[in-house]
């Protein structure tokens, strides 16, 4: 029957990812209901679970891949740009999960194999459209999290070659700026973020901030922690920005109070748990 369909509840996920799987397969899902389900996965601290979702569309693109042929992937979800955008969505994210994770990962020889796969992903995305320039801003946050702020920036410059005023292009550059420890030159890109989208994810308000702590404009820093918070109550990042101020100016009670908040978000942020120590 056509109009029959199963229903899983995100709240509720099935411990094995595999049952997962063999719904999305039988109904021949399309690739953005397996990405949505990998990430609610990953939301839930369950990030085997995040891999493995995302596995079988890699492995079934890359064994039509090595054979020469036209990827089996595309063969069975079909050709259209809208299937290999959503593909594309796939690899980036796993690329920015193993990025994350390398970046988290202190032993070197593990944090080498991290960004070496996060890297690999991006090559793969880059073999599927080499003009999609998300793919190259992810690689961009790999090379600076691997400390290549050159590069970083050089690659940047060429996504905004080829789309002018590219918003993660922008906070791309002023992340490599803010780095390098050219904070006023990442301010301006940040106002210019800004100047391009004016209501922004509330999260481009904590690169304001940075610059403005860094700068000595401790006023206008906090004026941005503060309407990051209004506008995402749960932002750790500028709870601990706030506090951190609190501290500078021996607030300590207000400090405690904003770094509370924040321990009971995320109970295992390092910098959380450094600040309350």
């Amino acid at each position: 029957d056509s109009h029959d369909f199963v229903e899983v509840q995100l709240s509720a996920l099935p411990d094995d990812v595999e049952d997962v799987i063999e719904i999305l397969q039988a109904e021949l899902a399309p690739l953005n209901l397996w990405l949505r389900f990998a990430v609610e996965y990953y939301r839930q601290g369950r990030l085997e679970h995040f891999v493995r979702m995302l596995n079988p569309l890699v492995e079934e693109h890359n064994k039509s891949s090595q054979t020469g042929a036209s990827s089996m992937l595309f063969e069975t979800f079909g050709e259209g740009s809208e299937v290999k955008e959503q593909f594309l969505e796939i690899l980036n994210a796993l690329a920015a999960f193993h990025t994350v994770l390398g970046m988290r990962e202190r032993d070197k020889l593990k944090k080498k194999g991290e960004f070496d796969k996060a890297k690999r992903y991006y090559d793969q995305a880059e073999q599927v459209d080499r003009l999609k320039g998300f793919t190259n801003v992810g690689r961009a946050v790999l090379q600076l999290a691997k400390g290549e702020h050159g590069r970083a920036e050089k690659t940047l410059n060429e996504v905004e070659a080829f789309n002018r005023g590219s918003v993660p292009a922008l906070l791309g550059k002023a992340c490599a700026k803010y780095n390098g420890g050219n904070f006023r030159d990442a301010l301006k890109l940040y106002r210019e973020v800004f100047r391009v989208n004016p209501v922004p994810p509330p999260a481009v308000r904590l690169g304001l901030a940075y610059c403005y702590q860094k700068l000595g404009q401790t006023r206008m820093a906090r004026r941005c922690f503060e309407r990051t918070l209004e506008l995402q109550e749960d932002s750790v990042d500028a709870m601990v920005g706030l506090a951190v101020l609190h501290l500078n100016e021996e607030n300590v009670e207000e400090a405690l109070v904003m770094l509370k908040r924040a321990y009971e978000l995320e109970p295992y942020n390092p910098s959380v748990l450094n600040h309350l120590a």
